[in-house]
């Protein structure tokens, strides 16, 4: 019953998809899916029915996906990045959808309405989305009580950004770790952003400053030992990701390659970032020996895609731009697409697919 209704929807969504792009601003379509889906995170009991239907017709995932990365157990490697649930409403829903882990936010110690006016557009041309949201989010306190008030149903990663224009190195890092106390207690992992490009924020893609900041997260104590995750600009250079590696390397941290693109339209996502992620991938994977944990980010629409990340050295996998093209179980198919190249290939666990484009 539960898989005829989603093909149902799917074919439903892909019939009306022209119409919805011609007649549609793209920012009320977000709101309008964003409280449907929270509608469904309200029941308890339906949440908990629906993940267990999941489960078992293996949306999640089956266990030569699963794998465990920083001693978080992920089911499946494919992710959706931060972007889409701004307020943490959303994280006991998501996973319904075929994600193996749901990144929330990007969460700011106070709260942010954004950038105003226009600020998200479809690019239908090239499958991308334009965004100048402006890190708009509820503030880390109430976005730690949407987490906490919620039946979790699979992964949270919690993304936090520094106080947007605060011009002080230790006021911002002060603001970082009074964003991890609210937020830390109530996810399985953390990503910094210190890359967005719509809003001025100390610049933590300096290595000196990143360290200064993770050094302080570790002194603090609230994260205690969770795996956390530095997403950095798509057009951070190779020896930049030399030296922003080796500061996370040293410290036991991971990296998002990566975030939007800067552009005068507004910060670009979607299929035009895929090939420099892959060469960021593949440059982190050989410079590092494949022990900094990599989550590959960008242009992501399809199961080749997300396993040739993989294979170029990526642990983890997010995609987010791709969804709006792919209609609602365009997670699934990623999903179900990459158990498929798995047993392709013979592999016992997609693990061991993880940097083999460098050794054939």
């Amino acid at each position: 019953m539960y898989g005829a209704a989603a093909w149902l929807i799917d074919q439903a969504y892909r019939l009306l998809r022209p119409a919805i792009f011609r007649w549609t601003d793209p920012e009320r379509m977000h709101e309008m899916v964003y409280a449907a889906i929270g509608y469904l995170g309200r029941d308890k009991w339906l949440v908990r029915v629906a993940a267990e239907q999941v489960r078992r017709l293996g949306y999640v995932g089956d266990h030569k996906l699963g794998q465990t990365v920083g001693r978080v157990c992920f089911p499946n490697p494919f992710g959706l990045p931060a972007g889409f649930d701004k307020t943490g409403e959303l994280a006991s829903s998501l996973h319904l959808f075929g994600f193996g882990f749901v990144e929330a936010g990007t969460f700011t110690l106070p709260s942010r309405d954004g950038n105003s006016g226009t600020r998200l557009w479809r690019a239908p041309e090239i499958r991308g989305l334009y965004n100048a949201m402006g890190l708009n989010n509820p503030g880390a306190e109430v976005g730690s009580q949407n987490l906490a008030i919620r039946v979790r149903s699979g992964l949270v990663i919690a993304s936090i950004g520094p106080s947007p224009d605060v011009w002080s190195a230790d006021k911002a890092i002060g603001s970082v770790i009074s964003a991890l106390e609210f937020l830390a207690p109530r996810v399985d992992a953390i990503s910094l952003n210190p890359s967005c490009p719509n809003v001025h924020i100390v610049n933590f893609q300096d290595p000196v400053l990143l360290g200064e900041l993770l050094d302080a997260i570790a002194t603090s104590g609230v994260t205690k030992e969770k795996l956390i995750l530095v997403k950095l600009d798509p057009d951070t250079t190779d020896d930049e990701l030399h030296k922003i590696g080796s500061a996370c390397m040293v410290r036991g941290a991971g990296l998002i390659l990566g975030n939007t693109r800067r552009t005068f339209r507004g910060a670009l996502s979607g299929p035009p970032l895929f090939g420099n992620m892959l060469e960021q991938v593949g440059y982190v994977h050989r410079e590092f020996g494949g022990g900094l944990v990599t989550i590959a980010c960008g242009g992501v629409e399809t199961a080749d895609q997300a396993y040739e990340a993989i294979c170029h050295g990526a642990y983890l996998v997010q995609g987010l731009t791709g969804w709006i093209y792919g209609g609602p179980f365009w997670p699934r198919e990623i999903v179900a697409g990459l158990s498929q190249l798995v047993e392709r290939d013979k592999l016992a666990n997609i693990s061991e697919a993880r940097g083999t484009y460098w050794g054939r």
